[in-house]
């Protein structure tokens, strides 16, 4: 959840809530966003700061949109471990496919 400014707070929550939070690093609309991982979110609210937290304070989410001669293709990069990556392997395809979806919605 954000307004999609650069400078404000983005959330990244699970059905329950619970999830990471961040600051908006960089904005170029319908192009590029850069996400700063700043740390947890539970409960309703930002969590105190703790060893995953310091380990992943600062780490840069970042999506770009590029034109194509089929439509958009939409890129992500994340500094994340090898165990992360692994699970965002598994969850990215579920995510992107809703956001196919949600854009061809659009057209």
């Amino acid at each position: 959840m954000s307004d999609r400014k650069e400078g404000s707070r983005v959330l990244f929550l699970s059905a329950q809530g619970d999830g990471m939070f961040g600051v908006l690093d960089r904005v170029e609309e319908n192009a590029f966003m850069g996400i700063k991982h700043l740390g947890m979110y539970k409960d309703g609210r930002e969590q105190p700061e703790d060893e995953l937290t310091r380990e992943r304070a600062g780490a840069m989410e970042t999506y770009t949109l590029t034109e194509s001669a089929g439509g958009t293709d939409l890129s992500v990069a994340m500094d994340v471990s090898d165990t992360e990556a692994a699970s965002f392997k598994k969850m990215f395809p579920e995510a992107f496919a809703i956001v196919k979806k949600l854009a061809e919605q659009s057209r």
